[in-house]
């Protein structure tokens, strides 16, 4: 059960995610007449809206995030923007891939910095120590599956934080082991220690989500 509430929508709505929606029933089929009861502020109109793609939306988003919680949250954020402009809503082709194309948008907003995505996958072909066979082939089938690239940045994310700026000074900005220790203090042992343990990591993370 997710319930919603918005601080310019005047109802609260229950939602079981995985309920059958049948309140279009009576309401007009057309999808053009849906959209401008919404706009004209159609609370009811709304409803029938959310609670016919709930589901579906949350299962999408769930896809990039694997999170209950931010899934949630990222599809209450597409319909809140909906209702907070539903004035000026214009939707250009269908519905569905309208409101899929929203949600996958907001789910890379959350994980953020996919540029350092791309930098890694050319840092891992040069990288000695990353060029072990199970561990390129994994990454770079993840990476070229498309949306396994924010699989990599969310496993990144997830390292110790000295673990995270070693790794990133490594395959990101591409310094040596040697500039690394030099840069942080530390031994350059510890560097390589750091960078194996971080692919290790990665390795495992990524064919948890490839299985």
């Amino acid at each position: 059960m997710a319930v919603v509430l918005f601080a310019e929508y005047p109802v609260t709505i229950p939602i079981r995610l995985d309920a059958t929606d049948d309140s279009l029933s009576s309401e007009p089929t057309d999808t053009l007449r849906l959209i401008e009861r919404v706009r004209a502020g159609e609370v009811a109109a709304f409803e029938a809206l959310y609670r016919q793609y709930w589901t579906r939306l949350y299962n999408f988003a769930f896809r990039y995030l694997r999170s209950t919680e931010d899934a949630e949250e990222v599809v209450q954020e597409v319909f809140f923007r909906i209702w907070r402009r539903r004035e000026s809503w214009r939707v250009a082709g269908k519905l569905d891939n309208y409101l899929y194309f929203a949600v996958r948008n907001a789910a890379f907003d959350r994980l953020q910095h996919f540029a350092v995505v791309a930098q890694w996958e050319q840092r891992v072909r040069l990288d000695a120590h990353i060029a072990q066979r199970n561990a390129v082939a994994s990454a770079e089938a993840a990476l070229h599956a498309g949306d396994f690239g924010a699989a990599v940045e969310r496993a990144l994310s997830e390292l110790p934080p000295k673990r995270r700026a070693i790794c990133m000074l490594r395959w990101v900005d591409g310094l040596t082991y040697t500039e690394i220790a030099a840069r942080l203090d530390i031994a350059e042992k510890t560097v390589e220690t750091q960078i194996g343990r971080g692919l290790r990591y990665l390795r495992e993370r990524l064919r948890e989500l490839h299985g």
